[in-house]
């Protein structure tokens, strides 16, 4: 047993590594990420990269399943996205051609949902598709509003080509000075204290709307902070 809590301790500092160890610096744009892992290992992951014609992009997935296996989809999902991404230019592209090598290595019973994106810096665009991944959120801090971004798309690994391509759909917001983009997974959405009582996502939005004026990192600390006051101890699961 104490064989076996090392290597999974050794195998969460391996997948940790896997992880941005720096936030890419784009002009005008502040960004800011975290994973935490329910348990010594784990599917959730965010990666940033540079398309063929030199932009970059990040993608956030979220492999079915937890523990070890889910982390072996992890690594190879990430590096078909890096393999893949200096051929591309568009999020869709990327996404379709990442799904056709990835469905015949992994389980039926296996899939993974991701959001890819591209900021596009000559436009102020932010383009992404959602392959079955948790809507992203849109924060005009000019209306002091939010809007849900709802896109087609099924999780990749579950077709083999055809259904998955004509399912995905590529949005693309504008940015202006001073709104946000909120990217998360279901571990956020989903996560539940003593009670098995879920922590309301409105929480989330409240949070967002206290500090539309406020740093992306500080953001991400109050919104983790809210977590971690609602688990109350309990095990993230």
């Amino acid at each position: 047993q104490e064989r076996f809590k090392q290597e999974l301790k050794i195998a969460r500092e391996v997948q940790l590594n896997l992880l941005p160890k720096n936030l890419p610096d784009l002009h005008g744009i502040e960004i800011a990420a975290e994973s935490l892992t329910a348990y010594e290992v784990g599917g959730d992951f965010y990666d940033f990269f540079q398309y063929k014609d030199g932009q970059y992009g990040f993608v956030l997935g979220d492999v079915s399943g937890k523990g070890t296996q889910a982390a072996f989809y992890m690594a190879e999902f990430k590096g078909i996205v890096q393999a893949l991404a200096s051929t591309c230019n568009s999020p869709k592209e990327l996404a379709i051609l990442s799904n056709k090598i990835l469905f015949p290595n992994i389980e039926t019973k296996s899939f993974i949902t991701a959001i890819i994106t591209k900021f596009d810096l000559k436009n102020n665009q932010l383009l992404f598709i959602r392959a079955g991944h948790s809507n992203p959120v849109y924060f005009d801090t000019e209306e002091m509003s939010h809007t849900e971004i709802s896109v087609s798309g099924i999780g990749m690994g579950l077709d083999r080509g055809k259904v998955f391509k004509d399912s995905i759909a590529e949005a693309s917001v504008t940015c202006r000075p001073g709104h946000m983009v909120f990217f998360y997974t279901d571990g956020l959405s989903e996560l539940m204290d003593h009670a098995n009582k879920e922590l309301p996502f409105s929480e989330i939005i409240k949070i967002f709307n206290n500090h539309m004026y406020d740093k992306t990192e500080n953001i991400k600390e109050a919104i983790l902070n809210k977590a971690f006051d609602f688990l109350k101890g309990a095990t993230i699961s």
